[in-house]
């Protein structure tokens, strides 16, 4: 199995956010809140066997109702262990919430807010072809304090390539998080982070339209050029 393991998102909301260490994850001390728009990373081979595939489902068979109270339950549990008496970094005043969930392939894919991040979740209602790493199995991560992301791999949806980062939980498995917004504090309702993220798309969405009308203009005049030499003046 090749899998790729990545680098840093590209920021988007640039200022640096102070998180703990046992908190947030690999090497994520310091770190800015970023969106999940790009990154960078380098290929790695994983022999495939049945060893490498322990992916653990305890919500898989639920109904969508039902599964979403689940996740809204855990994380509100989540929030009441590891965030409730942060003064930084976490916004007290926004709820968990769950929204726009659908089944793509064998994927439950939600947005999650949450008064620390708003996230892209990718829950599987099946084992997907990723193999968890050792330190990522249920029995190694079973006493490990909650963290927001662990390690980044690649993956295919849809066929378009998707980066997202592996976690773990006891009552939800394993899932992964494409994090969104991690700089939540400005925000004074979910409406409000929500907007913020949809600005972003419709940013990108603006950009890569205007990219893309630059290119065909570029290409019509090039082809323009080469059938019809002109004097051009500089």
């Amino acid at each position: 199995m090749r899998i790729l393991f990545l680098g840093a998102y590209l920021p988007v909301f640039p200022s640096p956010v102070e998180r703990p260490e046992s908190v947030m994850g690999i090497g994520a001390r310091n770190a800015p809140a970023y969106v999940g728009i790009g990154s960078i990373g380098l290929w790695y081979d994983f022999p495939m066997d049945n060893h490498t595939h322990t992916w653990e489902l305890p919500l898989a068979t639920l109904e969508d109702t039902a599964f979403v109270e689940a996740i809204k339950e855990t994380f509100t549990d989540i929030y009441r262990e590891w965030f409730s008496q942060e003064i930084m970094v976490v916004n007290h005043d926004l709820p968990i919430l769950v929204r726009a969930l659908r089944r793509v392939e064998c994927w439950r894919v939600f947005l999650l807010l949450t008064p620390w991040m708003l996230a892209r979740i990718f829950a599987p209602s099946q084992a997907p072809p990723i193999p968890i790493p050792e330190a990522w199995r249920g029995p190694a991560r079973a006493d490990k304090p909650y963290t927001v992301i662990g390690p980044a791999i690649g993956m295919v949806v849809r066929e378009t390539a998707e980066k997202a980062h592996i976690n773990y939980h006891p009552r939800i498995g394993h899932y992964l998080v494409q994090p969104l917004i991690q700089s939540m504090e400005s925000f004074t309702s979910p409406d409000e982070a929500f907007e913020a993220w949809n600005t972003v798309i419709r940013t990108r969405t603006e950009n890569i339209r205007e990219l893309n009308r630059r290119c065909r203009w570029q290409e019509d005049i090039s082809r323009r050029e080469l059938f019809h030499p002109t004097v051009r003046e500089t």
